[in-house]
Parts: C-alpha cells; structure tokens; sequence
C-alpha cells in the first residue's frame, strides 16, 4: 500500500503513527488533552472516574505517560471537584453516655505520643475520672506493650481509687 510504511509494532500510514494498532500521539500533541476531554467531559461518558476513562482511551490511543494522564486529568477536573458527593455513611444520632454514679466508677483514657524525650520517656498516659473530670497524668516511654499499661495501671490507679466498671 502506497504512504505505508511499518515497522516491528509501528506502522505510519498517511503521517498518521500506529503502535499495535492504536494511534501514537508523540510528546507534546496538543490533541492528548483534547482526547481526554472526549473521553472524559464529553456527555457521552459524563465523568466516569479512572478506570473507564481510561479504558475508553486506551482502545483507539497510546502514548508515553498514558495512564497518569489520565488519572491527573480526573484529578483535575474542575467539575468533579465542584460537585464530588460525599464519601463517608452518614453519621447516626450521638448517644450520650450515662452519668457515673460513683467517683472512679467509669474512666477514660488517652496517650500523647510523639513528644521530645525526656529521661527515656515521650509519651504522656492520661486517665480521667468521668464522674468528677480529675486526671491522673503519667510520663512513659512509647515502646510500652498493653501488658506494660495494665500492670502500670494497676500499679498507680486501681492502688488509689480500685476497679472501675467501665
């Protein structure tokens, strides 16, 4: 065929550059953005995330760099970010825990991690009375296990105050 001229998996036919059968856009085309904005904005295929993008432009086009084009170009788009629904179940109705009848009945506790050691310890173990908000604060180091906690607990707040139930 005259104007055809192929290769091991290219093939030019009329200036137009073919690999495996798909149209090759070199570096810079300025039609790659217009391709994407086909497959992608077009009311055809209205947003349809990544993979279908992808899949839609990878049938007909091939180029260097095809697929983080396209996951740049969804990221990008203006209209998705405008109008992106929420991910996240919709939270139910909080609850609010039940009053404690007695002091040290019902606890909570907490760490603060990641702090500047200080004589081996960087992390600060918190343990509050929920009935009358009174806090117990303790410097350990980080590499604690749960074992470690609970025998530190018992050691400083069941020696004070005895078990919480909850």
């Amino acid at each position: 065929m005259e104007g055809t001229h192929a290769y091991e998996h290219y093939c030019v036919m009329d200036e137009v550059i073919y690999y495996k059968g798909r149209i090759y856009l070199v570096p810079n085309s300025q039609l790659r953005e217009r391709v994407l904005q086909a497959a992608y904005d077009s009311p055809l295929f209205e947003h349809q995330g990544f993979r279908k993008t992808y899949m839609v432009v990878q049938k007909r086009f091939t180029w260097k760099g095809l697929k983080e084009n396209v996951l740049q170009h969804v990221r990008e788009c203006e209209a998705c970010q405008r109008n992106k629904g929420e991910l996240t179940h919709p939270t139910g109705l909080l609850q609010p825990l039940p009053i404690p009848k007695g002091k040290w009945e019902s606890i909570s506790m907490d760490f603060i991690t990641r702090l500047p050691t200080v004589q081996g310890k960087d992390c600060i173990h918190i343990v509050v009375d929920r009935l009358t908000n009174f806090a117990h604060f303790f410097a350990i180091p980080t590499r604690y296990t749960a074992a470690n906690v609970v025998k530190f607990f018992f050691q400083e707040i069941f020696r004070l105050h005895g078990s919480p139930r909850t």
